[in-house]
Order: structure tokens, then C-alpha cells, then sequence
């Protein structure tokens, strides 16, 4: 089950990183936003129900906190570069340099509140998923 939990945690980063135009199509990620929202609500139904063991969901809560990392990083991005950023994988191209930025800084920022969200979690002393 931990699985389907990482799975649902890394939704808006999976797609970050195979599918980036969905994020940047204004019409896809307002459908993405919708889900996003959604495992939010979730995460809070689910926390209020499970008073008898009480438990958090950080999985269910990272996919807003990511694609609101995104669109932070995206607006910086065009305002500087006046572009959208570049998928930059296996692109060794001149004049990428910003884009590789932009890349690195949104994978390990990620992935770093994703492990900020588990620990905060796991300090609180409920059980989490």
C-alpha cells in the first residue's frame, strides 16, 4: 500500500517530469489543479474520520504543495527568460543553462517538501500514509 501512497505524493512531479506541457497548458492544469485540490479535501475528510486512530496524510497534501512550487518557479522563470523552460534531458545545446536551472531547482525542491510534508508527519506522532 505504500506504493499507491508514493504514487499519489509524486503526481504533479511524475508529470513534471514525462508530460511537462500539461503543466504549462493553462486548460491541463486547471484540470490538474482540480485533482489536486481534490486528494486535498480528501486528505482532510480522511483526517477528521480517523479519530479513533488518528492519522495524516502528507501523500494526499503534496500534490497541491508541487504544483504550487511549479507555478511559482514558472512565473520567475518567464518574467526572467521571457520563455516557458526547456525539458533539458539528454539536451547538451548551448544556451540551456537557465532551463537546466530551472529543472534541477524544481526536481530538488520537490522533492524536498515532499520529505518536509512526512517528516512534519512523523514528528506529530499520528500515524501517517
Amino acid at each position: 500500500m505504500d506504493f499507491v501512497w508514493i504514487i499519489i505524493g509524486g503526481f504533479v512531479l511524475f508529470i513534471g517530469l514525462g508530460v511537462r506541457e500539461w503543466l504549462f497548458d493553462r486548460r491541463t492544469r486547471g484540470m490538474i489543479f482540480s485533482v489536486s485540490a481534490a486528494l486535498v479535501v480528501a486528505a482532510l475528510i480522511l483526517t477528521a474520520f480517523t479519530y479513533k486512530s488518528p492519522a495524516l496524510f502528507p501523500s494526499l497534501l503534496n500534490p497541491s504543495v508541487s504544483l504550487g512550487l511549479f507555478v511559482v518557479m514558472h512565473k520567475g522563470f518567464v518574467r526572467w527568460q521571457k520563455r516557458d523552460p526547456k525539458d533539458t534531458f539528454m539536451d547538451w545545446r548551448r544556451g540551456l543553462g537557465p532551463d537546466r536551472l530551472f529543472n534541477i531547482l524544481y526536481l530538488m525542491l520537490s522533492i524536498v517538501l515532499w520529505m518536509l510534508l512526512c517528516t512534519a508527519a512523523s514528528l506529530s506522532g499520528f500515524k501517517w500514509y
